[in-house]
């Protein structure tokens, strides 16, 4: 389209000037337009980034709440009989 505006203004067409105003504001509407879009396009990026991270925060959360409980459990298990075991075997052996 611009390209006939600018043909038509070159041509010397008797509206030529009704034609470059028409031109001009189209233009600048299409630039205001794309300003728009890509401060668009940055808010969604910003809010997808938001997203992910309040996900994966409160996914590390959880983990943590999961873990905690474990870490702070007094029961040993069998794990720490065979520790105790070990232990002594190797105070026997050292002390001998």
């Amino acid at each position: 389209m611009s390209h006939v505006a600018s043909s038509m203004i070159s041509s010397k067409h008797p509206d030529a000037k009704a034609i470059a105003t028409k031109q001009q504001a189209i233009t600048q509407q299409l630039k205001n337009l794309q300003k728009m879009a890509a401060a668009r396009q940055q808010n969604l990026m910003d809010s997808i980034c938001r997203h992910e991270y309040f996900s994966e925060s409160d996914e590390l959360e959880q983990w943590m709440k999961d873990n905690m409980l474990a870490a702070t459990s007094e029961d040993y298990g069998q794990d720490y009989e065979h520790l105790l075991v070990r232990l002594a075997y190797l105070l026997v052996r050292i002390l001998n």
